[in-house]
């Protein structure tokens, strides 16, 4: 600080400044938190499909990084909400083995710690326009072949990983650049897709294939085919047809051995003796239905039946419990 003054009785050495004296301000950078701006998702992911872009015009920001145009050490996390789905395929279209590339190498990713999570640490390449290359480029695929929701909420979480503790607020220090006090910042936001579940069709697979043998007059015989049903999706279902599917002849006849236990399993049977198919109906579970297929018998009420094998075919169909678009399967 200095003052002059006004020689006010104009001396002969004219106007004079004071010896400057000084005072002293204390500077402390103090960090800001990272934003994330226009998170919202809002695209569609069909089962089965293609990988989708989560969000193509969300923004990242942040005052320290920005200023110095580099995000080395800041990381990015996305994961589900409410915890962590191994099916959940989370990439994106700048991927390189483990590396994300704009133009150069930004950044690593690491989707294969924690299936189910990403998790992107920038580099010293990364500058502002980088950074929001690669948060647009995140991309939603899965693996499951049961969707349970018709939504999902995806949770990002942009770390500035700030290394000065300096009046900690919490977060301690992270391992990125000093950006001020206060340690690291946590920016936050949520992304929502939309699913939507297509149906899976049931596997019927026969692992007893010794062939019944039928003996005129002999009375019916169990055909017990020993039947397993894989659905990745369902474990009811409401219809099953066993057929004679080669060489019927009228008086071939599909009946139950014991119609009693079919009636405790909740399954009805019917039998059509003009095209020799049983049909089964009433919403059971997948073991219900095989322990009904085990009480499926043949029998002849002919006295001279055609001597050729007869082919009974077997199948299912589910109850589409996950709603999906392409509906019940057989």
């Amino acid at each position: 600080w200095t003052a002059t003054d006004v020689n006010s009785e104009g001396g002969a050495n004219g106007a004079l400044t004071s010896v400057a004296v000084t005072t002293t301000i204390t500077v402390a950078a103090v960090n800001e938190a990272p934003v994330i701006t226009d998170l919202d998702g809002g695209n569609t992911f069909t089962e089965n499909g293609a990988a989708i872009v989560i969000d193509a015009d969300v923004s990242l920001s942040d005052p320290e990084l920005d200023e110095g145009d580099n995000w080395l050490g800041s990381t990015l996390t996305v994961v589900r909400n409410g915890g962590v789905d191994a099916a959940d395929i989370l990439s994106s279209t700048l991927i390189s083995g483990t590396d994300i590339v704009v133009g150069v190498v930004v950044g690593a990713i690491d989707v294969t710690s924690t299936p189910g999570q990403l998790v992107i640490t920038f580099n010293g390449n990364a500058d502002a326009a980088a950074v929001d290359a690669v948060i647009r480029s995140l991309t939603y695929d899965s693996s499951s072949d049961n969707q349970q929701s018709t939504t999902i909420t995806l949770d990002y979480a942009l770390n500035d990983q700030n290394s000065n503790a300096t009046n900690d607020l919490g977060g301690g220090a992270g391992t990125g650049q000093d950006q001020g006090e206060d340690g690291l910042l946590i920016g936050t936001g949520q992304a929502t897709i939309t699913i939507v579940p297509l149906n899976d069709i049931p596997v019927l697979a026969v692992t007893n294939a010794v062939p019944a043998a039928f003996v005129e007059d002999g009375g019916a015989i169990t055909l017990a085919p020993a039947i397993t049903i894989a659905d990745p999706d369902d474990t009811n279902f409401d219809t099953a047809v066993i057929a004679i599917s080669d060489n019927f002849e009228v008086g071939d006849v599909l009946s139950i051995s014991d119609p009693a236990a079919l009636v405790l399993l909740g399954i009805t049977a019917n039998f059509d003796a003009g095209t020799g198919i049983l049909t089964f109906t009433g919403s059971a579970t997948d073991a219900q239905y095989i322990a009904a297929f085990e009480l499926v018998q043949y029998s002849s009420t002919l006295e001279n039946p055609t001597v050729l094998d007869r082919e009974i075919s077997w199948t299912a169909t589910d109850v589409n419990s996950e709603g999906g678009a392409n509906g019940a399967l057989t």
